[in-house]
């Protein structure tokens, strides 16, 4: 990683993607030390996105992810049948899903790109939906934090 870093340290990026392998599988530590370590990279960087795998996306990375300047998160959803999730060895849930995605925004990250495998369904648009009314609030100086707190009563989940 220091010598790919290395050949880029001349080059002002403004794109930077983490990615190919989902990151978020590190530990908290490591996470944290691979951000680190991008840190110098990132001062022309328009956008800054890194893949999250439901999985393994703690509440305690979706935070680092936001005090790091990272703006884009895709989350590789695979499905949103619980059984499909099952017989492909997944260990999340789709409420696991949509358990990370209000933990992502929580942390004022509003660009959520999720990655299906499968045709587009309600649960799908219900994210969409979720993504869309939270930026939109954001834009109009509302409190999102109502707004989540909505969420979790309406779906029995906890951000």
């Amino acid at each position: 990683m220091q010598s790919l870093l290395k050949k880029v340290d001349n080059f002002n990026l403004e794109t930077i993607y983490v990615g190919g392998g989902t990151p978020t599988s590190l530990s908290d530590q490591q996470f944290e030390k691979l951000l680190q370590m991008l840190k110098p990279y990132t001062k022309h960087v328009i956008e800054y996105t890194f893949e999250a795998n439901p999985e393994s996306l703690s509440e305690r990375k979706a935070e680092l992810l936001s005090e790091y300047g990272v703006n884009r998160v895709s989350i590789g959803v695979e499905s949103t049948d619980d059984t499909i999730l099952k017989s492909i060895n997944r260990h999340h849930t789709f409420n696991d899903v949509k358990k990370c995605v209000l933990n992502i925004q929580s942390c004022y990250i509003f660009q959520t790109r999720l990655l299906f495998n499968e045709s587009i369904d309600d649960n799908y648009k219900f994210i969409q939906d979720s993504v869309n009314e939270l930026c939109q609030l954001a834009r109009n100086g509302k409190k999102i934090d109502d707004r989540l707190k909505e969420l979790e009563e309406e779906f029995d989940i906890q951000i």
